[in-house]
């Protein structure tokens, strides 16, 4: 489920949480972890899930014994990736460790600095962003900077050389340090980060090694210059990029069809920060005029999405940048390869350089997986070829070798291999953008629903569901969804229509607010339900399918409609359906079908959709009429496949030889294969197979011996 506040109507401004801790109210819902708190209130269009953790003794310690200092030394010694997950897992010992940091010693300034390096290095990018704005926020890490402040201005007094060595090596890891942090949180950091006492400890530290430290000091001043441009962008009015006559017309820039999802060579040109002229902003208020109007900046929104990191990568690239490139991943030396056969088509592998990648771990790296885009060329990206990657196995990509498939046209077959390349990776992930912006493009405007919300904005047309408006049945049995006891008969029979047909909340698993949550998703035909963590958002959202579940002939006389589920992470959908999966409904549990291939859960992966299809085959259920087709499809483009290796195979292997004569003659010219074979009659029959060479003067053939008189006789 969403988070922040649930609402009685579409909600299009984000309500601002307050901060605060409360104690949990008594009740607690699935699992034993606190489902809802007292003090939710808001007003009747906001009621806001509020939570913390228990409110404790004055002084002392909310998370138990909390870190101590030689645990977070340890810190500094696990993988990047299983650090962010370790903390993120426990931010709150980590703000408790942050704010009682009363003082700094060498090695803990030290420490924290390899653990800050190694988040920013992180590529799980998403909890990396969330722990770097734990560290940058003034509540929680005041106290870390300011001590690290006076570490850093004691650093240029260090007399012991290998001391300031060491010392070398932190400033540099702080300048990449903020520099991340000032890509990913400007507006925060740039006031936070002791920028400034870093570039005096750098100039001081110059005069008396100037050529250990004119590149780290060229770096400061750019680190220095980037901090006070993020001071700067909020007190610079913003550029009006569309005339106020383009805003309100539905298509100002064409049809959005027409657009391609690949971007165009002309929209990756660097536009000094700003996003493309066609991208219009979100309305905030008021309505869209059309569905057209609301696809079309929906569309060019999420194009621009993915388009942005790449165009900002790619100027860093061409322009030698020495600020670090976080938005694009650069690989050289690459060549295309043999072609290879894809259930979607052909594609081709790419050999690149791996000398400057030794100490990438390609079995948990993010680099290079499934669906990334790639962009190659071989003119400083004047031209572009588009590619993703379309298979990912560990063992080649050591040897630097990717399958690919070309997205923009390009025929592979007709690349030199010779030719070389050079390769960025884009950090935006592609194929999560890819089939959303297709879909935009083919969805059909008369068949979408919601638009009195979507497109009108109007809050006031709530409705009952369409499923109530058609059965006609209101009345649901809700006694076990909302846990109340079993031996009463309240719940059984619930007009989910009438308010005084509920029963009070004090009877049921719920408190107030989440019984106002699930009244609203069983009576209204949109809903949103938001709140902080810890507020039970996720328990509400199991209890209403459930009670669908054990509603379903209400709702639905066809047993094959489904309920759709989707989250934000594998791991939360896992969860859900976890719960979902060990109800009993009149003597069965549900069938779930779980669509991604990333589950962790093992009974998750009984339920995917790999495994559903593997076993329809193996019981023989697959309609003839489907599956008669589809295997003679299957068998035809194997065969194929078989061929093409087959030939490809042959062509490597004889790629230093001259073919014979017959391997060729299927694909010359009529015209030329008489002009040799005019050619081969002058030749002795020991000479056959060697055509091509004798034609290029490459062998000297036999010639014929002249007939003897008793030949001519005959």
């Amino acid at each position: 489920m969403g988070q922040g506040s649930f609402s009685t109507q579409p909600h299009f401004h984000a309500p601002l949480l307050p901060v605060e801790d409360v104690r949990p109210w008594g009740r607690r819902g699935r699992g034993g972890h606190n489902r809802g708190h007292r003090g939710g209130g808001g007003s009747n269009r906001d009621i806001v899930f509020r939570g913390g953790y228990r409110a404790s003794e004055e002084g002392s310690t909310p998370y138990g014994s909390g870190w101590s200092f030689e645990d977070f030394h340890g810190f500094a010694k696990m993988t990047p990736d299983a650090l962010v997950r370790h903390l993120f897992e426990n931010q709150a010992k980590l703000k408790f460790f942050l704010k009682r940091l009363n003082k700094m010693h060498p090695k803990l300034f030290s420490s924290i600095v390899h653990v800050l390096d190694k988040i920013v290095r992180c590529e799980e990018r998403e909890l990396s962003g969330i722990l770097m704005a734990v560290f940058c926020d003034p509540n929680e890490a005041g106290s870390l900077w300011g001590h690290a402040s006076i570490a850093i201005k004691k650093m240029p007094q260090e007399a012991s050389q290998e001391f300031r060595d060491k010392n070398r090596d932190i400033l540099k890891k702080l300048c990449l340090i903020f520099q991340a942090t000032l890509e990913r949180i400007p507006q925060t950091s740039a006031y936070i980060l002791p920028i400034g006492d870093l570039k005096l400890a750098v100039t001081l530290l110059s005069r008396e090694a100037p050529r250990q430290y004119s590149n780290l000091l060229t770096q400061v001043n750019e680190l220095e210059q980037f901090r006070m441009e993020a001071i700067m962008q909020p007190l610079q009015q913003p550029e009006v990029q569309v005339e106020a006559r383009q805003q309100e017309e539905p298509l100002p820039f064409g049809n959005f069809r027409d657009v391609p999802v690949l971007p165009r060579v002309n929209e990756l040109e660097y536009n000094h920060g700003k996003v493309n002229q066609e991208v219009r902003a979100n309305k905030k208020n008021g309505r869209y005029i059309s569905w057209d109007h609301y696809l079309d900046v929906h569309f060019r929104l999420l194009r621009e999405d993915f388009v942005f990191p790449l165009r900002e990568g790619l100027h860093l690239y061409v322009s030698e940048s020495h600020q670090r490139n976080t938005n694009v991943r650069v690989y050289r030396g690459v060549h295309i390869l043999e072609p290879v056969c894809l259930m979607t088509g052909i594609g081709f592998q790419l050999k690149f350089d791996v000398s400057r990648l030794h100490r990438v771990n390609w079995d948990h790296s993010k680099r290079l997986i499934f669906g990334a885009l790639l962009c190659l060329s071989m003119d400083k990206f004047q031209t572009i070829k588009f590619a993703t990657v379309v298979n990912r196995d560990s063992k080649q990509l050591e040897k630097g070798i990717v399958t690919v498939k070309f997205e923009d046209g390009t025929d592979g077959l007709r690349i030199n291999p010779s030719q070389e390349f050079v390769m960025l990776e884009s950090s935006a992930y592609f194929e999560a953008y890819c089939h959303v912006l297709k879909k935009l493009k083919e969805i059909n405007t008369d068949l979408m629903p919601f638009a009195k919300y979507l497109v009108e904005c109007d809050p006031s047309a709530v409705r009952l569901p369409l499923y109530l408006q058609t059965t006609g049945s209101t009345s649901f049995d809700l006694h076990d969804s909302l846990g109340i006891d079993k031996r009463s008969l309240t719940g059984r029979a619930v007009d989910v229509t009438r308010p005084e047909s509920w029963p009070v909340s004090e009877v049921t698993h719920f408190d107030p607010t989440q019984m106002k949550a699930m009244k609203m998703a069983l009576s209204q035909d949109l809903s949103v339900i938001q709140g902080p963590p810890g507020t039970g958002k996720t328990y509400v959202g199991t209890r209403i399918v459930e009670a669908l579940l054990r509603n379903k002939m209400k709702w639905s006389k066809d047993v094959s409609n489904p309920i759709l589920i989707v989250c934000y992470t594998n791991h939360a959908l896992d969860q859900f359906l976890e719960f979902i999966q060990d109800l009993i409904i009149e003597g069965t549990f549900p069938h779930i079908i779980r669509i991604g291939g990333r589950a962790r859960s093992d009974k998750m992966k009984a339920c995917s959709l790999q495994a559903a299809r593997k076993e329809a085959k193996d019981l023989r259920s697959i309609p003839r009429a489907i599956y008669k087709p589809v295997a003679e499809m299957t068998a035809i483009m194997f065969a194929k496949k078989e061929e093409l290796e087959e030939r490809t195979l042959k062509a490597s292997s004889e790629e230093d030889k001259l073919l014979p004569y017959w391997n060729i003659l299927p694909y010359i010219n009529l015209q030329h294969k008489r002009q040799l074979e005019d050619r081969w009659m002058q030749y002795d029959s020991r000479d056959q197979g060697r055509e091509l060479e004798i034609w290029l003067e490459l062998w000297f053939p036999t010639p014929l011996e002249p007939p003897s008189q008793e030949e001519l006789a005959k």
